[in-house]
Formats: C-alpha cells, sequence, structure tokens
C-alpha cells in the first residue's frame, strides 16, 4: 500500500482512489476469495441483532462497549457487496 501511495504501482480499472493516486485493484487470498464483514466470527448464531460498522475500528469498540454484536463492512459505508445482504437476514434488527 505504500509503494502504491508512492505512485511505484500502477493502479488497474477497479482501483481505489486515494487522495489523487489509484490503489490497485483488491486481491483476495487465496485466489477466488469473497468479501466478508469484519468480526463476524465473532457474532454468535442465536443473535437477533446486529451493529453495522463503517470500519473495523467501530465494530471492535461497539462490540468492547455494549452487550451487541457488531461487525464491519468490507470497504466502508460506500461499499456493500450484494452477496452479504442474506448473511444479515438473520437478524431482527440491524444498527447502522
Amino acid at each position: 500500500l505504500s509503494r502504491a501511495l508512492k505512485g511505484e504501482l500502477d493502479g488497474g480499472v477497479g482501483g481505489l482512489q486515494s487522495a489523487d493516486r489509484a490503489l490497485p485493484p483488491l486481491q483476495f487470498e487465496p485466489r477466488g476469495g469473497v468479501f466478508g464483514f469484519f468480526g463476524e466470527h465473532t457474532v454468535d448464531d442465536d443473535a437477533e441483532e446486529v451493529v453495522l460498522c463503517e470500519t473495523e475500528f467501530d465494530a471492535m469498540m461497539v462490540a468492547q462497549y455494549t452487550d451487541i454484536p457488531a461487525v464491519a463492512l468490507p470497504q466502508g459505508c460506500r461499499h456493500l457487496p450484494p452477496a452479504l445482504l442474506p448473511r444479515l437476514e438473520r437478524f431482527k434488527k440491524i444498527y447502522l
């Protein structure tokens, strides 16, 4: 990432924009991986509510200071992959 910010990497189509430089597209390890919610593994199977946070830091803070499980969006508040919507259907209440 630091090399990308210094302009040493060529940002491809679909790369993220940071200031005036393009960042390379996200890569998944292993190849073919998918987006998920940060902290999703910490939510109990019987949980009825969840806090949907913008960042990982927010999710950790909410989870530590409340009794409500919290997860974070994979790329911030401007991107919710449609493939993740079914993972939210089990909750009766979702706090934003």
